[in-house]
């Protein structure tokens, strides 16, 4: 039996219907400043990338667009969080490295890919350095997960993340400032108190437990009936409910990287919800997306309304 939720979720208005919606709401709550803008194109470019992951990847087993639409809400609900360009550009530069780094699966030979994956963390990591604390994790994965680790590889993904910085570091000895990259490294051992909460507002703590408790559902969820996927399915989901679990706790460790923090958990998260609403089948089920989805209204109006 089909209940809302997954006549939603296998509906083909879903997604061009959430994307109107969200324009909409962004044109009509203040989000028209020009740094806001760009946060839109931002926004759209992620949506059409998370299509490109969704279908590249088969990650839901029958017709479902709500990888994309849970990544549209969740950005949406953080809109005024994100208030600036260097989230944006971690959040791409996150679902481009999933992209290429999906396509070396048992592919020790898979230089190109792995080292343009590499190279968009790399990226990410001249504007928010705290992400090259991923690249062991992603060595990881990429042999557990993607098992594709080999010398090749590994060396592929050495040039990927060393690339980037020749070129920028090749320029600031030009321009006479190299001690600006090497105060910008120097940030990767420059932490913040931990469990320090007093960066973040009360929405904001209320709204990343909401993204919490929907990842431990999402990752529950698919743990419990993983067997139904394929087994390639099941290692990308293995990798998102890595990640996911990482940057929860990252975010409990150093809240004050929360922004950069939430916007790559929402790349993660995002997929184990939308398996979540696309798979469940029951009574209850039903009754927790409707629950969950006026939670999300609420506080996407808040968060509208009320800007920091």
């Amino acid at each position: 039996m089909k209940y809302l939720q997954n006549k939603i979720a296998e509906s083909r208005f879903s997604l061009p219907v959430t994307i109107v919606a969200a324009v909409a709401l962004w044109m009509l709550t203040g989000l028209r400043e020009e740094m806001h803008w760009l946060l839109l194109v931002f926004l759209l470019a992620g949506t059409y990338l998370m299509a490109e992951l969704n279908n590249q990847n088969a990650l839901m087993r029958t017709y479902s667009r709500m990888v994309s639409c849970s990544f549209v809400v969740f950005d949406l609900i953080m809109a005024p969080v994100f208030h600036d360009y260097v989230v944006g550009v971690v959040q791409l530069c996150a679902i481009l490295c999933w992209l290429f780094l999906f396509k070396a699966y048992q592919n020790k030979r898979a230089q190109g890919y792995v080292f343009f994956a590499f190279c968009m963390l790399s990226m990410a990591s001249l504007l928010e350095v705290g992400v090259l604390w991923f690249v062991p994790v992603l060595w990881i994965l990429l042999g557990t997960c993607i098992m594709a680790m080999s010398m090749r590889n590994f060396l592929a993904s050495l040039l990927g993340l060393f690339v980037p910085y020749w070129f920028v570091i090749g320029y600031d000895v030009y321009s006479g400032a190299m001690p600006r990259m090497v105060s910008h490294l120097t940030q990767l051992i420059a932490f913040s108190p931990v469990a320090d909460l007093s960066a973040m507002s009360e929405l904001t703590l209320i709204t990343l437990v909401f993204f919490v408790v929907l990842t431990l559902i999402g990752t529950v969820h698919f743990l419990r009936f993983s067997y139904n996927d394929k087994i390639r399915t099941r290692m990308l989901f293995e990798i998102f409910i890595t990640m996911s679990l990482i940057i929860v706790v990252l975010l409990i460790v150093q809240p004050h990287s929360y922004s950069i923090l939430t916007a790559l958990l929402i790349v993660n998260m995002s997929p184990l919800v939308a398996h979540t609403i696309t798979f469940t089948r029951s009574r209850l089920s039903n009754i927790m997306f409707a629950l969950f989805s006026v939670c999300g209204l609420v506080l996407l109006f808040c968060n509208l309304l009320w800007q920091p």
